[in-house]
C-alpha cells in the first residue's frame, strides 16, 4: 500500500507537469499513461502531414485519438490500419505516431511519465536511506531500517529500490534516449515502450501485494527490514 501511494503521488506530479508543458511546447512534451486519464478516438480520412509510411503500406482505416488528464488534453496521436486477407485469414497491421496541435506528425516526442520510474528509484533511495521512510510509508506507518543496526542506510535503500524499480527506470531511460534521438525505436516505438512499462509496473504491484513474504527477497538482499514505526 505504501508503494502504491508513492507511485500515485509521483505519477500525479509528472502527469501534472506534462499536462502544463503539453500546450506550451506544442505537443513536444506530453503524457502517455496516467491514472484517471481518458482517451477518445474518432475516424480520420488522412494521415498527418510529414508522416512517412513503410513502402507498400496501405491505409485502409485511420483514427485520431486524444487523451485527457482531468479534462485537459495531454496527448494526441494517430493510428493507421492496413487490413490484409489471405484465404480465410485476415490480419491487421498498424502504425501509430504522435501529432501536434495543428495535425502535423511529430517524429519524436518526450513523455513526461517516462520520468516516473527514475524519480521513484532516486526519490525512494534518498528518502529511505536518509530518514528511513517515504511519504507513502509514513502514511502507512512503516519505515525501512538495517536489520543489524536498526538505522536507515543509503546502501540498503539503493539495493532495495534497484531491485524493485531498476527495470522500470531502464525502460524509462530508453524512452528518454528515443526522445533525444540517440536511439531509434521506430514509428510508435516510444508508445509501445511506455505501454509495456506501465503494464509491468501495474503487474508488479499486484504480484507484490498478493505473493510477497513479510521479508521479500529484495529486502533480504539489501539487509533491510520494513518495520512498524
Amino acid at each position: 500500500m505504501a508503494a502504491l501511494i508513492d507511485w500515485i503521488l509521483v505519477g500525479a506530479l509528472v502527469s501534472t507537469v506534462g499536462a502544463v508543458a503539453y500546450g506550451r511546447t506544442g505537443g513536444q512534451v506530453r503524457v502517455q499513461q496516467a491514472v484517471l486519464m481518458t482517451t477518445a478516438c474518432a475516424p480520420t480520412r488522412t494521415a498527418p502531414r510529414g508522416l512517412e509510411l513503410p513502402v507498400g503500406f496501405r491505409i485502409d482505416s485511420a483514427v485520431l485519438c486524444t487523451s485527457r488528464f482531468f479534462g485537459r488534453e495531454v496527448n494526441r496521436f494517430v493510428r493507421l490500419n492496413q487490413v490484409q486477407q489471405s484465404g480465410n485469414v485476415i490480419t491487421t497491421t498498424w502504425r501509430a505516431g504522435a501529432v501536434d496541435l495543428d495535425g502535423r506528425f511529430l517524429p519524436r516526442v518526450f513523455f513526461a511519465d517516462s520520468l516516473t520510474g527514475i524519480l521513484l528509484l532516486v526519490g525512494l533511495t534518498l528518502s529511505e536511506g536518509l530518514v528511513g521512510t517515504s511519504l507513502g510509508k509514513a502514511l502507512a506507518g512503516v519505515r525501512v531500517v538495517d536489520t543489524r543496526t536498526g538505522k536507515s542506510t543509503l546502501r540498503g535503500a539503493l539495493i532495495r529500490n534497484l531491485v524493485v524499480y531498476g527495470l522500470w527506470a531502464i525502460f524509462n531511460l530508453v524512452s528518454i534516449l528515443n526522445a533525444m534521438g540517440l536511439v531509434d525505436l521506430g514509428l510508435g516505438g516510444a508508445s509501445l515502450v511506455a505501454s509495456i512499462v506501465f503494464g509491468l509496473a501495474v503487474l508488479a504491484v499486484f504480484i507484490a501485494m498478493a505473493f510477497q513474504r513479510p521479508d521479500p527477497f529484495y529486502d533480504r538482499w539489501a539487509g533491510v527490514q520494513v518495520r512498524r514505526r
